[in-house]
């Protein structure tokens, strides 16, 4: 996995590795983003000192977060409700 996209901040830590982890598969290289409010990129460096990793923070403006919000709602809510639905039928027929 090249990226891995935390919509939610993991606040312990072997979560935070498991996650972010996914990107380093096999010997490969990848990227993890972390989105969160200003409290939790305090608990983001918090996390990230305690582990001795790097985080690099980028502040969004408000229109960045719209349209993302906006991409987010359209693309990728109807995906993962359709993949819950799935899974759900699964679980039913087992």
């Amino acid at each position: 996995m090249k990226t891995v996209l935390n919509f939610q901040m993991p606040t312990e830590p072997k979560r935070y590795l498991h996650r972010v982890g996914r990107t380093a598969r096999a010997g490969s290289h990848g990227v993890s983003v972390t989105l969160c409010n200003d409290e939790e990129r305090k608990d983001c460096k918090k996390l990230a000192r305690k582990l001795d990793q790097n985080v690099t923070p980028y502040i969004l403006q408000a229109r960045q977060v719209e349209q993302m919000h906006e991409f987010i709602a359209t693309q990728i809510d109807p995906i993962l409700h359709h993949l819950t639905a799935e899974l759900q039928q699964d679980d039913e027929l087992k």
